[in-house]
């Protein structure tokens, strides 16, 4: 496997900006019908992260997943940094929280019950 091969990094390109662009277009129509059914203003869910991004930092922390980045950060971050007064627990314990969220994410879209399966193990 060659990681460097210019298919590879052309392939895994287009995948993250298909990914990007497919949720930058869907949270907005969604919040477009939501606002104009309910007069809300809501938060942008992503804010162009693949080409606006001027460093790691910024597309992680400003422009993907705006939801649940400031959710964690109300929710773990900032009443742990109240709790302990350290800001490496604070974010040890927030980055915990989210490793926690995306791992029952990944189960409940993609767990297998016994009956889905065939007589070798593999899904039917």
């Amino acid at each position: 496997l060659d990681l460097w091969n210019i298919g590879h990094i052309l392939n895994n390109f287009l995948a993250a900006t298909l990914l990007s662009l497919s949720l930058s277009w869907g949270s907005n129509g969604h919040c477009l019908l939501i606002s104009a059914a309910t007069g809300m203003k809501l938060e942008r869910m992503v804010n162009n992260p693949m080409f606006a991004s001027k460093s790691p930092s910024d597309f992680w922390g400003r422009r993907w997943n705006n939801v649940i980045h400031n959710a964690l950060k109300r929710g773990v971050y900032k009443p742990m940094r109240k709790y302990c007064n350290k800001r490496s627990i604070a974010a040890a314990v927030t980055f915990f929280a989210s490793g926690l969220i995306h791992e029952y994410t990944w189960a409940v879209l993609f767990f297998v019950h016994d009956n889905e399966k065939d007589d070798s193990g593999y899904c039917s």
